[in-house]
């Protein structure tokens, strides 16, 4: 399975597939342009997007999708829990877990919060908490339900073990030192069974939205 990585700002984006292709979160505000480029840059064509698939509805997840839908047509999925979130426009945040977590906090509030501006993007495909097959969109893989760094966050898992996860897991220095739980969640408890689901569904390798791909063995709680 082709991967190609799009950075957006702090997050990383996810272009996966060949002739057809999924995309995995939209990435910050005012970075659509960002996108637009990658995509001439690797020859793709818009239409060749079969799904952006939002893998929970954070600010810096979905700020640009409204830029996106401007020369993307395709259907717009996310978890039913977190799709007034993208519809509304709304920015939530998830509580700091530790004194690292609050500080980061801050610095967010200061530089970036202020800047948000982006309106709500009609949702066509709302997932439930049942796997959910990319087979009509041409990718041999499945989303899950994940909850942990919000209740409605979702992984795909493609068949050959590759897993995107959001930020169910991080290996971002600026987070922590080595792979594992970000520093914000709204349900931290849940974190180690949606890790060990995403192990139980094949994944070996895990894409995380900020920082770099890594071995699915740092996953285990």
């Amino acid at each position: 399975m082709v991967i190609h990585p799009v950075h957006m700002d702090v997050d990383t984006c996810y272009l996966v597939g060949d002739q057809d292709i999924v995309l995995v979160d939209a990435g910050h505000q005012g970075l659509g342009s960002k996108m637009r480029t990658k995509l001439d840059e690797l020859c793709i064509s818009p239409s060749q997007i079969r799904l952006i698939f939002l893998t929970h509805g954070h600010w810096d997840h979905i700020g640009a999708l409204g830029e996106l839908k401007q020369f993307i047509s395709c259907p717009v999925a996310i978890h039913y829990k977190e799709k007034e979130w993208v519809e509304k426009g709304l920015k939530p945040m998830p509580p700091a877990l530790n004194l690292w977590g609050r500080f980061i906090q801050k610095l967010i509030d200061i530089f970036y919060v202020p800047k948000l501006t982006f309106g709500g993007v009609p949702i066509d495909i709302t997932l439930g908490d049942e796997p959910f097959s990319l087979a009509e969109f041409g990718i041999r893989g499945s989303i899950y339900p994940t909850p942990g760094h919000s209740s409605g966050s979702t992984s795909l898992v493609l068949e050959s073990g590759e897993a995107f996860v959001g930020d169910l897991a991080t290996s971002a220095l600026y987070f922590r030192l080595r792979p594992g739980m970000t520093v914000f969640a709204e349900q931290p408890s849940l974190i180690s069974a949606s890790w060990r689901l995403l192990r139980e569904a094949g994944a070996r390798m895990i894409y995380p939205a900020h920082g770099r791909p890594f071995d699915v063995k740092y996953l285990n709680g």
